[in-house]
């Protein structure tokens, strides 16, 4: 029996600490040399993703029409997308030109869900999965060292 397939949308949080940080390309982080860090943001939104969504589906879907009594902004610029098959996390942050994934924030996301996780399959730089292919820089390594500490001392 296959899982289903879970997505959750991310959006920086709008208060004072995180202005600068809403609405920037991912180059912003790069050049900082650090990710986008998932205590600056809410999630507005999860659902089931059907075989026919992608990434670009849910991004059009959410813009066009933005569900009754939800509280969030059309999805743009520094929102993140988690997808969830149950075997592999991944979180793809949207950026000026399609998708950047984003490991450290899917190891934020499923220890904000209780679930038990092995680091090493997170262990992956940062890719663009469309638009522009550039050079990812070292903060990544860097994210991802803190994060490895992060769990390794929560386990204790």
């Amino acid at each position: 029996m296959q899982k289903e397939t879970l997505y959750t949308m991310y959006q920086v949080q709008n208060n004072e600490r995180t202005k600068n940080i809403q609405f920037v390309n991912y180059a912003y982080f790069e050049s900082k040399r650090f990710q986008p860090d998932f205590e600056n943001y809410e999630k507005i939104y999860e659902g089931l993703l059907g075989e026919e969504i992608n990434l670009e589906n849910i991004r059009t879907m959410f813009n066009e029409n933005i569900p009754l009594g939800s509280n969030y902004r059309k999805l743009s610029r520094s929102d993140i997308i988690v997808i969830d098959n149950g075997v592999k996390t991944k979180a793809y942050y949207i950026d000026k030109e399609g998708y950047v994934e984003i490991p450290s924030f899917a190891v934020d996301h499923d220890l904000s869900l209780g679930k038990s996780i092995d680091i090493v399959d997170y262990l992956e730089k940062p890719t663009r999965v469309s638009g522009k292919d550039k050079e990812r820089k070292p903060g990544f390594q860097i994210a991802m060292l803190k994060k490895l500490n992060s769990v390794m001392e929560c386990s204790k």
